[in-house]
């Protein structure tokens, strides 16, 4: 894994939710679905594999006073293929933490991968 991918991602729920109460729950709702899927997450496996999208689950660890810069910790599973063509699959979890730059003007945000 390198850290450093990046990807620009469209945030229009947590873009209107900026500076309100509800902006991280809305930040984190949106968010969650879109990098579930995303090659970003791909990029920090350990073993090759791809992430079980259900397993994402994302936590806020700080930020700057306006809320457009942002940490992110992302805990989710990996699903690795077996050994050889007769083992099955397996799961081994997999952490790694992100930085978000939120344009609200744009309702957009650009994610990077920070470490795993």
């Amino acid at each position: 894994m390198i850290a450093g991918h990046s990807a620009t991602l469209a945030l229009p729920a947590a873009s209107a939710a900026l500076s309100t109460p509800t902006f991280t729950a809305a930040l984190l709702d949106e968010l969650r679905p879109l990098l579930a899927s995303h090659p970003l997450l791909a990029a920090a496996t350990e073993q090759g594999g791809r992430i079980e999208p259900a397993s994402v689950r994302l936590t806020l660890l700080g930020g700057d006073a306006a809320q457009r810069d942002l940490r992110l910790g992302v805990f989710c599973d990996e699903i690795v293929g077996g050994c050889s063509c007769g083992d099955p699959p397996y799961t081994t979890p997999l952490y790694l933490e992100l930085t978000l730059r939120l344009d609200p003007r744009a309702a957009t945000a650009k994610v990077r991968l920070l470490l795993r």
